[in-house]
């Protein structure tokens, strides 16, 4: 096939095409991608019905067009497995979709109610029960006075004077529809949704895959599976045992971090207060660690007017009780470009610009 190129312009990483009568099926017409392939030496980024991108300059006029026909092989795919879904979810919640995604990694629709995984794996199941039937999937053309004729499981949404397009499934499915399909359930092999999520208005998002893309996905989760085997030195049925095993590990010893953490800053808050540094009668304490929580130590050593700070590498925390911890903020973010905030008891903020001289030095001036 020839098309014509009339004008190309460069749009960021890409050159903007218009063909002469663009006979390309666009993106997002019936919810799925549109044709790929070569024009010229230049790969099709994406197509709409008025322009094409691609990623090479062509000079304009005639140019080659070769179809990508693994392309459209997945898509028609993606496509007959979408309406298959589509209308067990009627068949068994008693439920339209709302709204139908497909994309180049993955596909998704709405279920306009919460579902459970129960429910799903009821779905998918289904699904492929009928893809097992080799269910012939054919195209009838018909007119808006013969529609009625068809049990079709969903309406025109649009007016349609000319001819329409009816792709049914057996006597499974059959619905108006302009895209790509395969020509028997057999071609898309197996459906496998993957995921699933609720979103806003009580309905749940619900992702899917088909055919190849399903089988890929299967031989990516046996690689992990068999990765994570090796690391840790364990068979398949023993992988939650042996995560959960170390899941408390980590939780011990973060338990046991914070401990040796919090001895540390208390001698280091000890060693502090021997020296009696004081600021203008406030007790002046420095720790070079990150301090959290300061109220067991004011406990144990009754602190009282006191300005703690602590610093590492280059975050820093104010706590005071009778110092006011925003002052000192507000008169460096002034100047500096600060990250974070606090009240008057304590401040927290990180900045490259200052190190902890900088800090004692304001905090001088303002006492």
């Amino acid at each position: 096939m020839k098309l014509n190129i009339l004008s190309i312009n460069k749009e960021k990483d890409f050159y903007k095409v218009e063909l002469e009568n663009n006979p390309l099926y666009p993106d997002g017409k019936g919810g799925q991608l549109g044709d790929r392939g070569k024009i010229g030496d230049a790969n099709i980024i994406s197509t709409t019905k008025d322009y094409i991108l691609i990623d090479k300059p062509l000079s304009i006029g005639e140019h080659d067009f070769i179809e990508d026909i693994n392309w459209k092989k997945d898509i028609s795919i993606q496509h007959s497995a979408e309406h298959l879904f589509a209308s067990t979810i009627l068949k068994e919640l008693n439920l339209y979709i709302d709204s139908v995604t497909m994309g180049e990694e993955y596909s998704y629709l709405d279920i306009p109610k919460v579902v459970n995984e129960t429910e799903l794996n009821i779905l998918e199941n289904k699904v492929n029960e009928i893809i097992s039937k080799h269910l012939e999937i054919t195209e009838i053309i018909t007119n808006i006075e013969n529609l009625k004729n068809y049990e079709t499981r969903t309406k025109l949404k649009v007016d349609i004077k000319d001819n329409i397009r009816l792709i049914k499934i057996g006597d499974y499915d059959i619905v108006p529809c302009g895209g790509y399909h395969v020509n028997n359930t057999s071609e898309i092999k197996i459906f496998k949704i993957i995921n699933f999520e609720k979103i806003k208005g009580g309905k749940t998002r619900v992702y899917f895959l088909a055919g190849d893309r399903a089988f890929k996905y299967f031989n990516n989760l046996i690689n992990i599976v068999k990765t994570a085997n090796n690391q840790l030195s364990s068979q398949s049925f023993e992988i939650n045992n042996k995560i959960e095993d170390l899941k408390n590990n980590i939780k011990s010893l973060k338990s046991e971090n914070n401990s040796l953490k919090n001895e540390i800053i208390e001698l280091k808050i000890s060693n502090e207060l021997n020296k009696k540094i004081l600021l203008n009668n406030f007790n002046l304490i420095i720790i070079d660690k990150s301090v959290n929580n300061i109220s067991p130590f004011i406990k144990k050593y009754s602190l009282n007017n006191y300005i703690l700070i602590s610093y590492e590498n280059n975050n820093f925390t104010l706590f005071s009780d009778n110092f006011n911890c925003k002052l000192l903020f507000d008169t460096i973010k002034s100047k500096y470009t600060l990250k974070g905030g606090g009240n008057s008891n304590r401040i927290n903020f990180s900045s490259n610009e200052l190190n902890i001289n900088y800090i004692l030095n304001t905090l001088k001036e303002l006492i």
